[in-house]
């Protein structure tokens, strides 16, 4: 029995000793291993020669970078390349009109004014062609010569108040942009805005909506001028004006003019499909539009079935 004892201690201390000396050698071992400049060459030559292995399997493509064309910057409205040579708006040919550097619209413009019996008085006239800046009318004003024209020749333009002029009166539901240029205080904006406004309407029954129209009246204050002798020089022929069915015109049709919002075309839409509209008191009834309201919009409706 003591002798099994004696040989258990001693297998205890043995194993003891190994654990002791592994604890203390191994690591030494591998940072000797680390610590071996050579380890070191040994890897980067390795990993220089895998790289070129694997750049022989997989080369590599380069792309051309695209070449694009370099065009030249385009001159803005206000920088225009003029030719020096007099003009007259009146008489000059679309081929003058371009070399003195007005863009090929702006000729056919006056062209078209002209063709019209429209004419030049003065160079300021210049100004109401539309696409005119100030910068480019400034570098024509000394080269335009415009010919003195006999009196009854000349084509009453611009009308002022007390002069009655029957020969500048348009109608204004056929009339285009530039003709109502003719009239005193409307430029080519104004001229735009009231063909915009006719168009939305669908024609217009009388000349007093003009005054409707974003800047009529403050283009008619800058030349001290009044509605009343606007209104004088428009007539106004109804059977141009494109009507509204309340019965049947769809909902986003009727959104779109200007006297009917959604919300009214939305309650409309609902009245007609439970009863037929038979007039403009159905809309008072049923509360869609007030009397002030439909005496603007009367001239726009019927109700057909």
């Amino acid at each position: 029995m003591r002798q099994e004892q004696a040989i258990g201690a001693l297998l205890i201390c043995l194993i003891t000793a190994i654990i002791t000396a592994a604890i203390v050698l191994v690591p030494r071992w591998f940072d000797s291993e680390d610590t071996n400049p050579n380890t070191f060459a040994i890897d980067s030559i390795l990993a220089d020669s895998l790289q070129r292995q694997w750049q022989a399997a997989h080369p590599t493509y380069k792309y051309k970078k695209k070449q694009y064309k370099r065009y030249p910057k385009r001159a803005g409205t206000d920088t225009v390349k003029i030719e020096m040579q007099f003009f007259d708006p009146n008489t000059a040919d679309s081929l003058t009109l371009l070399r003195v550097g007005l863009k090929p619209w702006q000729a056919k413009g006056i062209l078209h004014y002209r063709a019209k019996g429209g004419s030049y008085r003065k160079p300021e006239d210049l100004l109401k062609l539309y696409g005119m800046t100030d910068s480019l009318f400034a570098a024509l004003e000394p080269w335009i010569q415009i010919a003195e024209q006999p009196a009854d020749t000349v084509k009453t333009e611009w009308v002022r108040v007390g002069h009655e002029k029957k020969d500048t009166i348009l109608e204004l539901n056929s009339v285009d942009s530039l003709d109502l240029q003719y009239i005193r205080g409307i430029g080519p904006v104004v001229a735009k805005n009231i063909v915009y406004r006719r168009e939305a309407l669908g024609g217009f029954y009388k000349p007093q909506q003009l005054a409707e129209i974003k800047g009529v009246v403050k283009g008619l204050e800058y030349v001290n001028w009044t509605l009343d002798s606007l209104y004088e020089h428009f007539t106004v022929d109804t059977t141009l004006i494109r009507m509204i069915n309340v019965n049947h015109t769809p909902v986003y049709r009727l959104t779109k003019h200007p006297y009917i919002s959604y919300d009214q075309a939305k309650q409309l839409d609902d009245l007609r499909h439970r009863r037929t509209i038979r007039s403009e008191q159905d809309l008072i009834k049923y509360g869609i539009f007030s009397r002030v309201e439909l005496e603007k919009l009367r001239p726009y409706l019927t109700y057909d079935k």
